[in-house]
């Protein structure tokens, strides 16, 4: 299944296609200690249920996997 959402996606324009588990990732900690220590500067939206940006079950209960899709908005050259 992973292949043909891949599939599909790049069939749409995506530039990228990537599935992952909707487990929070070992490098939450690391995240979230990257904010504390402000390393985030004016992106203050980041702070913003940083919780959430780790464990994507916070946002979905029973959420078993996630798809993130890439899209470039620079220019070629």
């Amino acid at each position: 299944m992973k292949a043909a959402i891949r599939q599909r996606a790049l069939e749409l324009g995506f530039d990228d296609c990537r599935v992952t588990t909707a487990k929070p990732p070992e490098s939450a900690g690391h995240f979230l200690d990257w904010l504390k220590n402000q390393c985030h500067g004016s992106m203050g939206w980041l702070e913003r249920n940083a919780h959430k940006r780790v464990d994507p079950q916070l946002v979905l209960e029973h959420a078993r996997s996630v798809i993130t899709l890439a899209a470039s908005y620079g220019s070629a050259s």
